[in-house]
């Protein structure tokens, strides 16, 4: 599995999308770090919809949950793109049905997806949706106990 990883963060610094997908698709386990990987490679090469695709299919797959690095790399890919329904459902679906702490890249993506939607006009607007996004995880994680 390892050396699977290897080669999808090789090919994918390489921008080789089209290898580190044969390899991926060839690797007999995949583990997080699989996952996380393959949604970063398409990520960071401004594939947002593919990155949601992997995203989704991880979860489909059966047993592996996203952690903090999942998400990071999927709001990432959502906010490069402007893909706002997905970024906030996925945003969403990270605190509620993962009850995972949005840590400041997540509140960043999702300022960032926000601003590039036209959503947040100012600094001031992007500090009040960060609050606002810490004070609705607050009231989730009250609302479980």
């Amino acid at each position: 599995m390892s050396l699977g990883n290897v080669l999808i963060t090789i090919y994918a610094k390489c921008g080789v999308l089209d290898w580190l997908l044969r390899i991926f698709s060839i690797m007999a386990e995949r583990d997080i770090v699989s996952w996380n990987a393959m949604i970063s490679a398409y990520a960071q090469h401004g594939e947002g919809k593919e990155a949601v695709h992997f995203y989704k299919a991880m979860q489909d797959s059966g047993g592996l949950k996203p952690d903090q690095a999942t998400f990071t790399a999927v709001l990432s890919a959502c906010s490069h793109v402007g893909l706002v329904d997905y970024g906030t459902r996925i945003f969403n679906s990270m605190v509620n049905d993962y009850g995972l702490e949005p840590g400041a890249d997540h509140l960043s993506c999702i300022v960032g997806l926000l601003s590039l939607a036209g959503m947040v006009n100012s600094v001031e607007a992007a500090q009040n949706v960060a609050v606002e996004c810490m004070r609705a995880l607050v009231v989730a994680l009250t609302n479980k106990q």
